[in-house]
């Protein structure tokens, strides 16, 4: 018999070591944000840019650690829908990553790599996430059972009946 497949720990290392990079990216980059609004010359008409761009990284703030949150609460309690969420979650993390690399206004070669190392935190989670995902075992499935199993009313440590999926009643009544 194939046993499903429990919580994986590289998953979890790439959570941990990903939500510590996340937010050493989010402090640099800030500073760097600052760095370029005293340092570089905006231009006049669009200076409103600059301040998409430090919003971009407030959003950037709100969504990468739920995204991981939910990621690592749905591997440790082997949720695939969690997991679900978390990469798709990724896709307005890496669509942040790869405007911060080659859209925005001034882009430096430290925010080029920064990026570069974020998104490939967010691809391997993203993977292993959704390999994870597919190996977790089905939602009410108990290992070893072979069909789906329902309870109808009290559990049968109350004196209940239970019912499986498989037909007959079992427990006190």
């Amino acid at each position: 018999a194939r046993r499903p497949l429990m919580t994986s720990v590289s998953l979890e290392t790439y959570f941990y070591f990903g939500s510590l990079w996340s937010t050493t990216f989010w402090i640099f980059s800030l500073s760097l944000f600052i760095w370029k609004g005293c340092r570089l010359p905006y231009p006049e008409a669009s200076h409103h840019i600059y301040g998409l761009e430090l919003s971009y990284l407030f959003m950037y703030l709100l969504v990468e650690p739920c995204r991981l949150f939910v990621g690592s609460k749905g591997n440790r309690s082997l949720h695939a829908p969690s997991i679900y969420l978390s990469c798709l979650l990724c896709g307005p993390v890496v669509w942040m990553h790869v405007y911060y690399m080659i859209q925005q206004t001034y882009v430096l070669h430290i925010e080029t790599f920064l990026n570069s190392v974020s998104i490939g935190f967010v691809g391997v989670q993203f993977l292993l996430g959704m390999f994870s995902a597919t190996g977790f075992p089905k939602e009410g499935a108990a290992p070893g059972a072979r069909g789906p199993q329902r309870v109808v009313g009290p559990p049968a440590a109350m004196g209940g009946a239970v019912q499986y999926g498989g037909g007959g009643v079992r427990g006190g009544g």
